[in-house]
Protein backbone atom coordinates (compact mmCIF):
# COMPACT_ATOMS: atom_id res chain seq x y z
CA UNK A 1 0.00 0.00 0.00
CA UNK A 2 2.82 2.60 0.25
CA UNK A 3 6.19 2.67 2.46
CA UNK A 4 8.04 3.18 5.38
CA UNK A 5 11.70 4.28 4.56
CA UNK A 6 13.17 2.19 2.06
CA UNK A 7 9.82 2.74 1.07
CA UNK A 8 7.54 2.85 -2.42
CA UNK A 9 4.76 5.21 -1.54
CA UNK A 10 1.12 6.41 -2.28
CA UNK A 11 0.17 9.43 -0.86
CA UNK A 12 -3.08 10.60 -0.95
CA UNK A 13 -5.10 12.26 2.03
CA UNK A 14 -8.93 13.60 0.49
CA UNK A 15 -10.55 11.99 3.49
CA UNK A 16 -8.38 12.17 6.07
CA UNK A 17 -7.34 8.57 7.31
CA UNK A 18 -4.45 6.50 6.65
CA UNK A 19 -3.43 2.81 6.45
CA UNK A 20 -0.55 0.66 7.91
CA UNK A 21 0.12 -2.21 6.15
CA UNK A 22 1.27 -5.63 7.35
CA UNK A 23 1.73 -8.39 4.23
CA UNK A 24 2.18 -11.86 4.70
CA UNK A 25 4.60 -14.64 4.08
CA UNK A 26 8.06 -13.05 5.49
CA UNK A 27 7.42 -9.67 4.40
CA UNK A 28 10.42 -8.90 2.66
CA UNK A 29 9.71 -6.16 -0.23
CA UNK A 30 12.93 -5.90 -1.44
CA UNK A 31 12.04 -2.17 -2.02
CA UNK A 32 14.09 -0.10 -5.24
CA UNK A 33 15.88 3.12 -4.59
CA UNK A 34 13.00 4.62 -6.76
CA UNK A 35 10.27 2.90 -4.79
CA UNK A 36 9.92 0.13 -7.05
CA UNK A 37 8.51 -3.49 -5.31
CA UNK A 38 10.57 -6.63 -5.97
CA UNK A 39 8.87 -8.91 -4.32
CA UNK A 40 5.54 -9.96 -2.95
CA UNK A 41 4.00 -8.11 -5.71
CA UNK A 42 0.47 -10.26 -5.84
CA UNK A 43 0.36 -9.79 -2.33
CA UNK A 44 -3.48 -8.82 -1.73
CA UNK A 45 -2.60 -5.56 0.25
CA UNK A 46 0.81 -4.90 -1.21
CA UNK A 47 -1.32 -5.36 -5.17
CA UNK A 48 -3.97 -3.05 -4.20
CA UNK A 49 -2.11 -0.19 -2.62
CA UNK A 50 -2.85 2.06 -5.34
CA UNK A 51 -6.72 1.37 -4.76
CA UNK A 52 -6.85 2.66 -1.32
CA UNK A 53 -4.64 5.55 -2.28
CA UNK A 54 -7.21 6.35 -4.94
CA UNK A 55 -10.12 6.26 -2.00
CA UNK A 56 -8.00 9.08 0.17
CA UNK A 57 -6.16 6.97 1.90
CA UNK A 58 -2.71 7.46 3.11
CA UNK A 59 -1.26 4.53 2.72
CA UNK A 60 2.29 3.02 4.21
CA UNK A 61 3.79 -0.75 3.83
CA UNK A 62 6.35 -1.51 5.81
CA UNK A 63 9.32 -2.95 5.17
CA UNK A 64 10.48 -6.57 7.05
CA UNK A 65 11.75 -5.10 9.91
CA UNK A 66 10.15 -1.72 10.45
CA UNK A 67 8.82 -1.06 13.69
CA UNK A 68 5.25 -1.80 13.97
CA UNK A 69 4.84 1.35 16.47
CA UNK A 70 6.62 3.73 14.86
CA UNK A 71 5.06 3.01 11.45
CA UNK A 72 1.78 3.51 13.43
CA UNK A 73 3.38 7.08 14.72
CA UNK A 74 4.06 7.88 11.67
CA UNK A 75 1.39 7.80 9.66
CA UNK A 76 -0.60 9.30 12.66
CA UNK A 77 1.73 12.20 11.90
CA UNK A 78 0.69 12.36 8.46
CA UNK A 79 -3.07 12.51 9.59
CA UNK A 80 -6.06 10.20 11.89
CA UNK A 81 -7.51 7.75 12.10
CA UNK A 82 -4.82 5.27 11.32
CA UNK A 83 -5.73 1.83 10.58
CA UNK A 84 -3.28 -1.23 10.92
CA UNK A 85 -3.96 -3.92 8.23
CA UNK A 86 -2.47 -7.13 8.54
CA UNK A 87 -2.81 -10.34 5.93
CA UNK A 88 -2.26 -13.83 6.26
CA UNK A 89 1.31 -14.19 8.45
CA UNK A 90 1.17 -10.29 8.43
CA UNK A 91 -1.84 -10.72 11.02
CA UNK A 92 0.74 -12.37 13.59
CA UNK A 93 2.93 -9.03 13.05
CA UNK A 94 -0.02 -6.98 13.23
CA UNK A 95 -0.52 -8.44 16.80
CA UNK A 96 3.34 -8.55 17.92
CA UNK A 97 3.07 -4.81 16.80
CA UNK A 98 0.17 -4.01 19.44
CA UNK A 99 1.30 -6.69 22.23
CA UNK A 100 4.40 -4.41 21.64
CA UNK A 101 3.02 -0.85 22.31
CA UNK A 102 1.82 -0.02 18.84
CA UNK A 103 -1.98 1.84 19.30
CA UNK A 104 -3.57 2.31 15.69
CA UNK A 105 -7.02 3.81 16.23
CA UNK A 106 -7.99 0.38 13.70
CA UNK A 107 -7.65 -2.59 12.84
CA UNK A 108 -8.03 -5.30 9.83
CA UNK A 109 -7.15 -8.94 9.80
CA UNK A 110 -7.65 -10.73 6.38
CA UNK A 111 -7.04 -14.25 5.76
CA UNK A 112 -5.68 -14.02 9.73
CA UNK A 113 -4.18 -16.59 11.60
CA UNK A 114 -6.78 -15.97 14.39
CA UNK A 115 -6.92 -18.76 16.76
CA UNK A 116 -6.44 -22.36 17.31
CA UNK A 117 -9.18 -23.07 15.97
CA UNK A 118 -7.68 -21.82 12.40
CA UNK A 119 -5.78 -24.80 12.15
CA UNK A 120 -4.24 -28.03 13.91
CA UNK A 121 -0.86 -26.42 13.09
CA UNK A 122 -1.31 -22.50 13.95
CA UNK A 123 0.63 -21.98 17.44
CA UNK A 124 1.08 -18.64 16.76
CA UNK A 125 -1.94 -16.83 16.33
CA UNK A 126 -3.44 -13.47 16.94
CA UNK A 127 -4.96 -14.34 20.47
CA UNK A 128 -2.20 -16.00 21.86
CA UNK A 129 0.14 -13.63 21.24
CA UNK A 130 -2.01 -10.43 22.76
CA UNK A 131 -2.99 -12.39 25.85
CA UNK A 132 -6.45 -9.82 26.04
CA UNK A 133 -8.49 -8.40 23.81
CA UNK A 134 -7.51 -5.27 25.99
CA UNK A 135 -5.26 -3.61 23.70
CA UNK A 136 -7.21 -4.12 20.79
CA UNK A 137 -8.82 -1.16 18.79
CA UNK A 138 -11.92 -1.55 16.76
CA UNK A 139 -11.52 -4.39 14.84
CA UNK A 140 -12.73 -5.95 10.97
CA UNK A 141 -11.79 -9.56 10.35
CA UNK A 142 -12.12 -10.23 6.41
CA UNK A 143 -12.20 -14.02 5.28
CA UNK A 144 -13.10 -15.89 2.68
CA UNK A 145 -15.63 -18.49 3.37
CA UNK A 146 -13.41 -20.80 1.28
CA UNK A 147 -10.20 -20.11 2.49
CA UNK A 148 -8.45 -23.56 2.08
CA UNK A 149 -5.08 -22.65 3.96
CA UNK A 150 -4.58 -24.88 6.46
CA UNK A 151 -3.42 -22.22 8.82
CA UNK A 152 -6.46 -19.68 8.44
CA UNK A 153 -9.33 -21.74 8.15
CA UNK A 154 -12.90 -20.65 8.01
CA UNK A 155 -13.22 -22.20 11.16
CA UNK A 156 -11.12 -19.98 13.64
CA UNK A 157 -12.89 -16.46 12.69
CA UNK A 158 -15.54 -17.25 15.10
CA UNK A 159 -14.02 -18.55 18.41
CA UNK A 160 -11.55 -15.40 17.81
CA UNK A 161 -14.35 -12.96 17.38
CA UNK A 162 -15.87 -14.30 20.76
CA UNK A 163 -12.61 -13.71 21.97
CA UNK A 164 -12.78 -9.96 21.80
CA UNK A 165 -15.80 -9.49 23.77
CA UNK A 166 -17.41 -7.12 21.09
CA UNK A 167 -14.23 -5.36 19.44
CA UNK A 168 -14.17 -7.07 16.44
CA UNK A 169 -16.78 -8.05 13.60
CA UNK A 170 -16.30 -9.64 10.55
CA UNK A 171 -16.68 -9.31 6.48
CA UNK A 172 -17.20 -12.72 5.07
CA UNK A 173 -16.62 -12.92 1.05
CA UNK A 174 -17.01 -15.38 -1.36
CA UNK A 175 -16.42 -16.67 -4.98
CA UNK A 176 -13.42 -15.27 -6.97
CA UNK A 177 -11.04 -17.97 -8.20
CA UNK A 178 -8.90 -20.55 -6.75
CA UNK A 179 -5.74 -21.98 -8.11
CA UNK A 180 -2.14 -23.37 -6.95
CA UNK A 181 -1.26 -23.59 -3.46
CA UNK A 182 -4.05 -22.87 -1.49
CA UNK A 183 -1.92 -20.61 0.97
CA UNK A 184 -1.19 -18.38 -1.73
CA UNK A 185 -1.79 -15.13 -3.61
CA UNK A 186 -4.38 -16.85 -6.38
CA UNK A 187 -6.12 -19.14 -4.10
CA UNK A 188 -9.20 -18.07 -2.01
CA UNK A 189 -6.60 -17.56 0.92
CA UNK A 190 -5.55 -14.54 -1.17
CA UNK A 191 -8.88 -13.05 -2.47
CA UNK A 192 -8.00 -13.59 -6.25
CA UNK A 193 -10.32 -12.23 -8.22
CA UNK A 194 -12.16 -10.15 -5.34
CA UNK A 195 -9.79 -7.04 -4.79
CA UNK A 196 -12.50 -4.75 -5.30
CA UNK A 197 -14.78 -6.19 -2.76
CA UNK A 198 -11.71 -6.42 0.08
CA UNK A 199 -11.15 -2.97 -0.62
CA UNK A 200 -14.11 -1.41 -0.51
CA UNK A 201 -15.08 -3.67 2.99
CA UNK A 202 -12.29 -2.30 4.57
CA UNK A 203 -12.31 1.32 3.13
CA UNK A 204 -16.04 1.29 4.69
CA UNK A 205 -14.88 0.05 8.19
CA UNK A 206 -12.08 2.75 8.39
CA UNK A 207 -14.31 5.47 7.93
CA UNK A 208 -17.07 4.53 9.49
CA UNK A 209 -15.50 5.50 13.09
Amino acid sequence: MAAFPPCSSNRAVRRGQASSCSRGSDGRLDVGAGGSIGRLGGNQLVQTRAQYAARGFAVLVPEAGVNVSSAVEYMAAVKRPVALVGTSRGTQRAARGIAAGARPDALVLTAGFLSPQSGERVNVHVMGILGSPASLPRTLVVHHRRDGCQYTLPAGVKPFVDWTQGKARVAWLDGGSNSGDPCEARGHHGFSGLDEQVVSAVSAFVVAR
